[in-house]
């Protein structure tokens, strides 16, 4: 994944990564939540990440110059597809990571108990 580039307003980057997704270019926008609440955390930008390694002079071409061709664009199909399987990926890793907690914790308890 590479940063594409950074926006003060949220409806810009969406705009950005609208227009990347419209071209096949697999992109993400990071930093929401966090601008959200910009006047505790002191964050006012969003970024624009494009996915895809490979995409990411694609993404940089189509920013500079709206006529150019994408080399290696994703269906939209496939795109729905990745961005949907994207959250129940996070939920194993976070399932995962609660486990192992859980683990620890109750490796400490009878330890301590003993």
């Amino acid at each position: 994944m590479k940063l594409l580039g950074t926006y003060a307003s949220i409806i810009e980057a969406n705009r950005v990564a609208g227009y990347l997704r419209e071209q096949g270019i697999l992109c993400k926008v990071s930093d929401v939540n966090t601008y959200n609440y910009w006047a505790i955390t002191g964050v006012t930008d969003v970024r624009v990440w494009v996915v895809l390694d490979h995409q990411w002079e694609d993404a940089q071409a189509l920013m500079a110059d709206e006529d150019h061709v994408p080399r290696n664009p994703l269906p939209s199909e496939d795109i729905a597809f990745l961005e949907s399987s994207q959250p129940q990926h996070y939920q194993q890793i976070m399932y995962a990571c609660i486990g192992l907690l859980a683990l620890v914790v109750l490796v400490l308890i009878a330890l301590f108990n003993s």
